[in-house]
């Protein structure tokens, strides 16, 4: 179990030839192979860091995905709640609305009601005048008849 970097035949190779017995330097070689396995080497580094990239960048978009499932969760809620809100707003200012108009149509009757009572009054104190102007009027011949009268009757002795 050596290392892809450590030829444990070519190192064996290597001991033989320096003298080394065969079963002393496959020991060699098998020991320092071991002892070795568990390195951290460049290569397995650079795989150890393409998987933990690739791995924190799939559990960055799954939260992302979760953060923007939740934020559209709570988006659309709000804009229910705004749609209840305007729909309650509108319906309140149409109530109003129509409250206002009632109240604008029971004044102006009112005053429509006020206005020909007075119209009415204003006809009638119109015509007492004119039936005093005839009073006064006939009154008036009257006087000047009688006056009339009386001095014919004086400057006839």
């Amino acid at each position: 179990m050596g290392s892809a970097d450590f030829d444990t035949l070519a190192a064996a190779g290597e001991l033989r030839a320096a003298g080394i017995e065969s079963a002393h330097a496959e020991a060699i070689v098998n020991t320092v192979s071991q002892a070795t396995s568990g390195l951290l080497t460049e290569s397995r580094f650079e795989t150890v860091i393409g998987d933990l990239r690739t791995g924190l960048r799939a559990e960055f978009r799954a939260e992302l995905r979760e953060h923007r499932a939740y934020l559209d969760q709570r988006l659309a809620e709000h804009t229910v709640a705004l749609s209840e809100l305007r729909s309650a707003t509108e319906a309140g200012l149409a109530k109003q609305a129509a409250a206002l108009e009632t109240g604008l149509a029971k004044q102006a009757a009112a005053l429509e009601a006020g206005l020909a009572r007075q119209t009415a009054a204003l006809a009638e104190f119109k015509g007492e005048i004119y039936r005093y102007l005839w009073i006064q009027g006939g009154s008036i011949i009257v006087i000047l008849s009688s006056l009339y009268m009386l001095a014919e009757s004086w400057s006839r002795g």
